[in-house]
């Protein structure tokens, strides 16, 4: 059989942030010799769960309210960084008594968000559809219908 090549998914980016988070803990335990060694895997994997969402929903909004690429990708790091800031905050907020874990989960969930950010760049091949919504607008506003009295009318 041909091995199917690896597609990154919701799956694999929980084992990324159980991976980052384990690999920030051991390092924080050997810095200050803690047999805590595992409380930022929760942290840093909590954290994310609430900041991907968080990302994705600003992110949607703000791409279908812009019409422009530009607007599209300035709307993606104003969502970039509001799912950034969600997720620091809740480090902060389970870390902050340890102040190098939470520096070096902070960088990790930077880091992830701009790699989300960044995966969203890619412009679709095609058509832009704007085009054919202008023709679609403008032949709507020139159609020729019928009023319910019987007379014809032009819409402006």
């Amino acid at each position: 059989m041909k091995p199917k090549p690896f597609r990154f998914g919701l799956k694999s980016l929980f084992a990324l942030l159980a991976a980052v988070g384990i690999f920030c803990g051991m390092i924080r335990a050997v810095v200050k010799s803690d047999p805590a060694a595992f409380v930022g895997v929760g942290a840093f994997c909590y954290g994310g769960i609430i900041a991907i969402p968080c990302y994705a929903f600003v992110g949607s909004l703000m791409v279908l309210t812009t019409k422009t690429a530009r607007g599209q990708r300035a709307g993606e790091i104003f969502a970039a960084v509001v799912g950034a800031s969600a997720w620091i905050a809740f480090l902060f907020g389970a870390l902050n008594q340890a102040p190098q874990m939470f520096v070096a989960f902070s960088l990790a969930a930077i880091g992830v968000v701009v790699w989300l950010m960044r995966r969203n760049w890619k412009i679709e091949e095609g058509p832009s559809p704007e085009n054919s919504l202008q023709r679609l607008i403008a032949a709507k506003k020139a159609c020729v219908q019928q009023h319910p009295n019987g007379s014809e009318h032009v819409e402006p």
